[in-house]
């Protein structure tokens, strides 16, 4: 994790969708946004995270390591999470690597967060069994953070073969990458605990927050120095004009510049208004944020 988790952070949660009422060429939607991004570390934001859905008719980001390593180029401090990637997709080897390589591009700003994924038909389109998704998952897991350490990895299961795998390029992080698991359901909580250094999911509430400590006291993980995460919608559209509007103002009206989530890490309190979770001194604490305003 960065040095300065204890502190409140910033972030922005991005899936390049491009909908029909508003549809522009994909180079330039992708372009925009990374160019915002760039604008995000200007101007204080602390981290971006990624999300990764397939087959969706509006364009959802497919794809997050190859649009991290984009980000990796445009910046130099902000640090790139992929919020989440759907593990059961992804040989875990070559997703380790791809892993380490955007880490040496971006200095080590790189996080992975990762998720076993819900939707039947993107099953259904990589051929894999829908009950098979979290023992793929814990699998993919085990072995991306053995290999992400260093490790030379021997794993032989129903759904994998590796013999003697060794990851290059080197990580940069030590012990490896920070990992974050996602999820709604309890085998998520159980993962987490188990696998992951970080939890995050979206609307959380202290219920959620109570039962992820709880998850991490029975495998006897710490809890001084939780790191959860959580975010909301947030809608930015051109300033309202002076003028009385002929017809009532909706989001259906305006045309946004950006349909993105503000996201709150452990550390946090979200962008511009949510339920957050801060750790400070090792004690978590819900607040409401009215308008925090990044530095």
């Amino acid at each position: 994790m960065s040095d300065d988790s204890r502190k409140i952070r910033f972030g922005l949660w991005y899936d390049f969708r491009n909908p029909a009422q508003w549809r522009q060429s994909s180079d330039r939607l992708y372009r925009e946004i990374l160019d915002q991004i760039a604008w995000g570390e200007n101007n204080g934001f602390d981290d971006v995270w990624l999300s990764e859905h397939h087959f969706i008719e509006d364009g959802y980001l497919p794809s997050i390591l190859p649009v991290a390593a984009a980000v990796a180029a445009r910046t130099k401090r902000i640090r790139i999470v992929s919020g989440v990637l759907l593990v059961p997709f992804h040989n875990p080897v070559r997703l380790a690597e791809d892993i380490a390589t955007v880490g040496v591009i971006s200095g080590g700003r790189f996080e992975l967060g990762a998720g076993v994924g819900f939707k039947r038909e993107e099953f259904e389109g990589f051929a894999v069994p829908f009950k098979e998704r979290g023992a793929r998952t814990n699998q993919s897991l085990d072995i991306i953070r053995r290999a992400l350490s260093g490790e030379t990895v021997t794993f032989k299961s129903e759904f994998f073969d590796f013999q003697n795998v060794r990851v290059a390029p080197e990580p940069i992080q030590k012990p490896h990458p920070p990992i974050w698991l996602g999820g709604f359901t309890p085998a998520a909580l159980r993962r987490v605990a188990r696998f992951g250094d970080g939890f995050t999911v979206p609307g959380a509430n202290r219920d959620v927050y109570d039962r992820y400590v709880a998850e991490l006291q029975k495998e006897n993980r710490p809890t001084d120095d939780i790191r959860f995460a959580s975010g909301t919608w947030c809608l930015t559209y051109p300033t309202i004009p002076r003028k009385p509007s002929p017809r009532p103002l909706t989001t259906s009206s305006i045309r946004p510049t950006i349909t993105r989530r503000g996201y709150a890490r452990p550390d946090f309190s979200p962008y511009p208004s949510i339920w957050a979770i801060a750790n400070n001194c090792g004690k978590a604490a819900f607040s409401r944020s009215s308008t925090p305003t990044p530095r």
